[in-house]
């Protein structure tokens, strides 16, 4: 009975490694040199999104923007990756700047108060920031910040209440 219920244990834990049932794979241990694929996306122009990178960082986790003294309010000039491997920041300073100025024209449909607003430009990745698999990383993202809104048509113009809101950030990158 034992050598039964031993074999029938044994052939059952080979049988699901062998299909495919046991533990999944952890993540890379290290980011390769090369190109990157970076998204962040929110339903909020807030401090919290969250970020995938594919190709030679293939990683996801939160993002937080934040300015360079760490405080999250005010504009905003850095974005603090926390991945699953390890964090980095990246420096948002000038696409916020172009983000901002692009406000100004906000918003392009008057009749519905809505529109979208983009914003390009490189975001370099910040020096000494990176602490886990992502220690000592370099390089830059080329990145374009999309915010479509609805705001309030009743109060439309600048610093309307917006009703509905995403901010998606994307762009490819190069990491050393």
């Amino acid at each position: 009975m034992r050598k039964t219920a031993a074999f029938t244990i044994v052939f059952t834990l080979a049988a699901l490694t062998l299909s495919g049932c046991g533990p999944a794979a952890a993540p890379a241990a290290a980011p390769d040199n090369g190109n990157v694929n970076f998204t962040d996306y929110s339903d909020n122009d807030g401090t919290k999104a969250k970020v995938v990178l594919t190709g030679a960082i293939g990683d996801y986790g939160d993002a937080v923007s934040l300015l360079s003294n760490g405080d999250a309010h005010g504009q905003r000039t850095e974005i603090d990756l926390n991945l699953t491997r390890g964090k980095f920041r990246i420096n948002i300073a000038d696409i916020d700047k172009k983000l901002v100025d692009a406000f100004t024209h906000f918003p392009s449909n008057t009749t519905t108060c809505s529109g979208l607003v983009t914003a390009t430009g490189t975001a370099p990745i910040e020096a000494g920031s990176g602490t886990g698999a992502y220690q000592g990383i370099s390089g830059h993202f080329d990145l374009t910040v999309n915010v479509n809104e609805v705001d309030v048509k009743d109060h439309c113009g600048p610093g309307a209440k917006f009703l509905s809101q995403t901010v998606v950030i994307t762009g490819p990158g190069t990491v050393g």
